[in-house]
């Protein structure tokens, strides 16, 4: 039997910090010991709780609820905007008709769900959009059509107070913090695929037997539940995700 896999750069950090510890509560009910993966487990362990600790001091941060609140206000500027654009794609005048449109298409450009996307790049596809709208003959035109300037003001000012908010909890997270939860989760994920892989090793030696099939199944489902919550995301994880680590499954 081999294992499932999984995208562990999918993960959202808090995600990845629970998976981890799924993964160490099935390997510690099924006795590192005898299974032969006390080393490999034990690095993995502290790996984790690492990582646990970047993670946590992250989440308390007092910056971190003014982020939340900041980005639920541009959220809401960008829905707001779809809506009454998408609106005027079905008014009666031909002008707002285009105009309406034209908003559409360009809010499309940018991964369609733009208030799902990870932080890092709904921040950058805002940007984007206002700058289009900026310097954009049609765009220019569609806003003042449908008489936007409100709206794009709005979002304007929320995205760049988030954006402002969201550098000093950076810079205040690692004057904390020598590591980064970037740099962690990689190291967790190598730490795992060690620890899977011997586990895998042994459960090929020994042709399945528990604990190491036990084992093996259960890792396996809950991979499976894991991929359930994956799928269920826009496509976009959450900011802060890691560079991907090494490619296994």
């Amino acid at each position: 039997m081999e294992f499932n896999g999984i995208n562990l750069k999918d993960l959202r950090n808090g995600e990845a910090v629970q998976f981890n510890t799924d993964i160490i509560d099935i390997v510690t009910a099924n006795n590192p010991a005898t299974l032969q993966v006390t080393l490999p487990f034990n690095e993995f362990v502290t790996t984790q709780n690492e990582l646990s600790i970047l993670y946590a001091t992250d989440q308390g941060s007092d910056i971190t609820p003014i982020l939340q609140a900041l980005d639920r206000r541009r959220d809401d500027a960008i829905i707001g905007i779809r809506g009454m654009a998408d609106a005027y794609r079905y008014h009666y005048d031909p002008a707002k008709r285009a105009a309406g449109v034209s908003i559409i298409d360009n809010l499309g450009l940018y991964s369609g769900s733009i208030a799902q996307q990870s932080l890092i790049a709904e921040t950058a596809s805002i940007k984007n959009i206002l700058q289009d709208w900026d310097t954009l003959p049609e765009l220019m035109a569609a806003v003042a059509e449908l008489q936007l300037d409100d709206w794009k003001t709005e979002l304007q000012t929320a995205n760049d107070l988030f954006h402002t908010q969201y550098m000093a909890r950076n810079t205040e997270v690692a004057a904390r913090n020598p590591n980064t939860i970037l740099e962690k989760r990689v190291e967790a994920a190598q730490r795992y695929y060690t620890l899977r892989d011997t586990i895998g090793a042994y459960h090929l030696i020994n042709n399945g037997i528990n604990p190491w099939g036990k084992t093996v199944n259960e890792i396996n489902n809950l991979i499976d539940q894991y991929n359930v919550l994956l799928a269920t995301h826009s496509g976009q994880p959450e900011d802060n995700t890691p560079a991907p680590p090494p490619q296994q499954g």
